[in-house]
C-alpha cells in the first residue's frame, strides 16, 4: 500500500528562511532512548489553528500546551521522539513535528496553572487572558516541547469528530479515515 510517505516542504506562501533549509528528523540521544524503551515511535494527529502552526514553523512557538478538565490525550500519551501531524480545523495536514521533552501535571492541592506554565510561558506563545481563564477549569496540563517542525505539502485526511488530539495506530496516509472508537482510532 503506502510503504513510504512522501514529505515535501510547502514552497509557496512561506518566507524563504522557512523553506530554504528544511530540517531532517534527527533524534537527540535522550529522545532516542525514550523511543527505544517503548519500542516504537507513536503518531499523533494534532488539530491546531493555522496562526499557531505558522508560529511553530517560524520558531516563535516551541512548546505545545494542552489543558483539559478530564484525563485525555495528550496527557501522558506523548513521549520524546513521537511524530505530531499538525492540521488546522477542517483543513489538510500541513506540518510535522517531532516531540521533544514532555511535561505533565495534575493540578491538585495548592498547585496553580500559572506556576506550572511559568517556565514555558514565552515558548507557549499564548494569550495571558486565556491562561487566567483556564485557571478556573484546567486540571490536566500537557506541555510538549517541539524538537523539530517542518512544513508539508497538504495531505487530506477524513476526520469528522471534535477531538483536537488523536493518538493514531500508525503513520498518516493520504485519504486516511480517522474515526472515534471509544477514544481510539
Amino acid at each position: 500500500m503506502y510503504s513510504k510517505l512522501r514529505i515535501r516542504p510547502i514552497l509557496r506562501n512561506w518566507p524563504k528562511e522557512m523553506t530554504a533549509a528544511q530540517p531532517k528528523i534527527n533524534l537527540r540521544n535522550a529522545d532516542r532512548t525514550a523511543v527505544e524503551q517503548r519500542g516504537t515511535r507513536s503518531h499523533h494527529l494534532v488539530v491546531v489553528h493555522q496562526c499557531y502552526i505558522g508560529a511553530m514553523l517560524a520558531g516563535e512557538k516551541s512548546v505545545e500546551c494542552r489543558l483539559s478538565r478530564l484525563r485525555k490525550p495528550p496527557f501522558e500519551e506523548v513521549a520524546p521522539g513521537d511524530l505530531l501531524w499538525l492540521k488546522p480545523p477542517s483543513r489538510p495536514i500541513c506540518a510535522l513535528a517531532v516531540a521533544g521533552e514532555c511535561h505533565y501535571s495534575l493540578l491538585e492541592g495548592g498547585q496553580t496553572l500559572a506556576s506550572v506554565v511559568a517556565p514555558f510561558k514565552k515558548a507557549i506563545a499564548v494569550d495571558e487572558a486565556f491562561l487566567r481563564d483556564a485557571e478556573s477549569w484546567a486540571r490536566f496540563v500537557s506541555l510538549i516541547e517541539l524538537a523539530q517542525v517542518m512544513a508539508l505539502a497538504p495531505m487530506r485526511v477524513l476526520k469528522r469528530d471534535q477531538r483536537a488530539w488523536v493518538v493514531l495506530d500508525g503513520p498518516v496516509r493520504p485519504g486516511m479515515r480517522i474515526e472515534s472508537k471509544r477514544g481510539h482510532v
